[in-house]
């Protein structure tokens, strides 16, 4: 119920057994460790930093490169639990370097070549979709300025030339049709030139921006345009199956490469997973030397440990140094008392699994108050009650539950925090499933018989076979009484962290105090008192003194209390210099004092009818659909069971999401606000799981 107990220890050992019990203290990952420079009254000149060397970003940053290497070929890392410190041993930084960049290198020519080939395949779809425009080649050839982006020749290349040319125009995204002519073709009114050597016939398609750089090549090739009119086919089909040809041997080379970069990795896989392990276990070895301080011959060091590992702990580490070493054990008031609160206690939290998703929503809001209670429990109680009345649908529900059973093995690859979201998913589905058989509400239908009330039937003005519920107000004061209990517990729970603390005077005068506690239950009985009586009569004179005059003066006496008690703080401490408070303002505080509470709790109380408002919004957005597939003639039709289908669909992400957001609002500001302490720092250990959960 409570954050767990914590013990301050400082160690003092020898300097040679540093190694030894900072393994030890790895392998046992309990220590959450204070700098010795942060300890006051510690300003000995003899201690300085046991490491100075620049190490660590290097083995980080060879770590990344690794990690980055094995995601891409995706190939896990070993687990924590498999990591086995004793086989630590220093980097060779040097050789590591010098084979991950090999590795780099190697990797760089696949995408190099990857790029090219990608390149390629995007030049000849670009070609392919300016072809698709023109109904026939020929007219390009005759009127080049019909095409504004392609330009196409035909003529005859010598066959001696023929592969340079092929090989050259690979650069540029072109097409060339080898041809099957007899005889080599030039336009009639050109000479026909030196007809010695062979010459290869083709048609040449390319891009006008690369006009320029194409034609030089053809040129100094001994490129010779065609006679048009000799030659036998030129097809738009015949220039699109070469295309999709290239573009098929492209993409087969691409194929190949991703290959090849899996293997290029694969080779390298037993390397690369040793060497992460191992910079993993100096990564953190160097983490934890960082807070080590020495002298000459000794060194120190502090931090904090749960109070039920304190035996194990202090077992561990004398076995390790045979006994040389000195331990001191503080409790968090002795260290608070000596430091004056500059070294905060961290706070852990020890929920079963099955709350972890609901203590993620308390630390995503804030970390506790060391030794104040943990709202994880009650937030579980508190969260699923309010989503069940807001998505009350057992259908629905349902599949909400499946889904979040069913996507953490869908969704593999997922980080701790999205499996958590998946479980708190799941819990919800199970909530509106047992809200849906409650008011007998399936997919918006009532299958069977509510075993409360029919919700579903109050929403559509029908009458309840529940005699106690007849209208839709009376769901509204279901909600007000499930907010008076949340609030109630909330005072509650502020009540037992105000004693532990032995903060008496705010567990008196606060508003979250007896007091104001008072004065809201006061007001709640007299609201349904007057409400009983018909709106016309309050309670009796003698009750409205009680319950709102006294508590009223006395919270006249709180701020002359509260400068007592600060003059006699600021006399034992030796220094006095807060002003007094004038009349006005003092008038003034009380007066904002009393309309805080009141408004607030008002407000506070009042806020719970969101849970009643989504809650019919749901059964309306369903019935209202209901009505849509009514339209089209029969509800169970073909187009019927569509639209129901839709609208479930609708429903079930917006509701959901809408009834999720809602559920954690009147958590945070509702719930939490009348005892929730959130300026706690969280536990945080060096120890191998914990880096490797930060990582992924």
């Amino acid at each position: 119920m409570f954050t767990s107990p914590m013990k301050y220890l400082t160690v003092f050992i020898l300097l040679h057994d540093a190694e030894r019990v900072t393994k030890k203290l790895l392998k046992l990952g309990v220590m959450d460790f204070v700098r010795v420079s942060e300890i006051p009254d510690i300003n000995d000149p003899r201690l300085t930093e046991l490491r100075k060397d620049n190490s660590y970003s290097r083995i980080e940053e060879n770590r990344r490169r690794i990690k980055t290497l094995l995601d891409s070929a995706r190939i896990k890392p070993d687990a924590a639990s498999t990591l086995d410190i004793t086989s630590m041993t220093p980097p060779n930084l040097e050789k590591i370097e010098s084979t991950l960049e090999k590795i780099s290198q190697e990797i760089q020519g696949v995408r190099d070549a990857q790029r090219d080939i990608q390149q390629e395949i995007l030049r000849l779809k670009d070609i392919q979709r300016q072809i698709f425009l023109y109904s026939d080649l020929r007219e390009g050839l005759h009127n080049e300025s019909a095409y504004s982006f392609l330009v196409i020749k035909a003529g005859s290349v010598p066959e001696k030339n023929y592969n340079e040319l092929i090989s050259k125009l690979k650069a540029f995204p072109s097409v060339q049709l080898k041809l099957d002519e007899p005889e080599p073709l030039v336009y009639s009114d050109k000479p026909k030139g030196n007809r010695e050597n062979r010459c290869i016939s083709l048609i040449n398609i390319y891009l006008k921006k690369n006009s320029a750089s194409i034609e030089q090549i053809m040129e100094e090739l001994g490129w010779e345009e065609a006679d048009i009119s000799s030659l036998k086919l030129i097809s738009n089909n015949l220039t699109l199956q070469d295309i999709k040809a290239k573009i098929k041997t492209a993409q087969n080379k691409q194929d190949k490469l991703n290959t090849r970069y899996t293997e290029i990795i694969s080779l390298k896989r037993d390397w690369l997973k040793k060497t992460w392990n191992n910079l993993t276990l100096n990564i953190l070895y160097l983490r934890i030397q960082s807070y080590f301080s020495r002298t000459e011959r000794a060194v120190l060091f502090a931090g904090w440990i749960p109070a039920e590992k304190k035996h194990e702990t202090e077992t561990q580490i004398r076995d390790t140094v045979q006994g040389k070493c000195i331990l001191e054990w503080k409790t968090p008031e002795e260290v608070d008392s000596e430091t004056k609160g500059k070294i905060r206690v961290p706070v852990r939290l020890t929920n079963p699994r099955f709350l972890k998703p609901f203590e993620m929503l308390v630390t995503n809001y804030s970390t506790p108050e060391y030794g104040t209670i943990d709202p994880t429990p009650f937030v579980a109680v508190a969260f699923l009650t309010m989503f069940g009345l807001m998505f009350n649908d057992a259908g629905q529900g349902l599949v909400l539950l499946l889904f979040g059973a069913i996507a953490p093995r869908l969704f593999r690859n997922t980080g701790e925090s999205m499996k958590k979201l998946f479980t708190l998913i799941m819990y919800c589905g199970g909530a509106s499933t047992i809200t849906g058989i409650l008011f007998g509400t399936y997919f918006g239908y009532p299958v069977f018989p509510p075993l409360w009330f029919n919700y579903h039937a109050l929403v559509a003005g029908e009458v309840s076979s529940n005699s106690s519920f007849k209208s839709i107000y009376d769901i509204l004061v279901i909600t007000i009484y499930f907010g008076i209990a949340v609030i109630g517990v909330g005072l509650i729970l502020n009540w037992i962290n105000l004693l532990r603390k032995k903060e008496w005077f705010k567990l008196l005068f606060e508003k979250g105090g007896i007091i104001g506690a008072e004065m809201y239950f006061a007001g709640v009985y007299a609201s349904f008192y007057f409400a009983e009586h018909s709106y016309k009569e309050l309670p009796g004179n003698s009750f409205l003194i009680a319950a709102f005059g006294m508590p009223v003066l006395i919270l006249m006496l709180k701020v002359p209390i509260e400068m007592i008690l600060n003059h006699k703080k600021e006399n034992n401490s030796g220094h006095s210099d807060s002003p007094s408070p004038g009349i006005i303002n003092y008038i003034m505080d009380w007066i904002i004092e009393l309309l805080e509470i009141f408004s607030g709790y008002l407000a506070n109380t009042l806020s719970f009818m969101r849970v009643a408002g989504l809650g019919i919004a749901h059964v309306s957005l369903m019935i209202a659909f209901r009505s849509i597939a009514g339209l089209t003639g029969n509800e169970f039709s073909l187009a019927g069971l569509s639209i129901l289908l839709f609208g479930n669909i609708l429903v079930i992400v917006l509701e959901g999401l809408s009834a999720g957001v809602q559920a954690l609002r009147l958590n945070y500001y509702e719930f939490f606000s009348k005892y929730f302490r959130g300026n706690g720092r969280a536990y945080a250990p060096i120890s191998l799981r914990n880096y490797l959960q930060e990582e992924g």
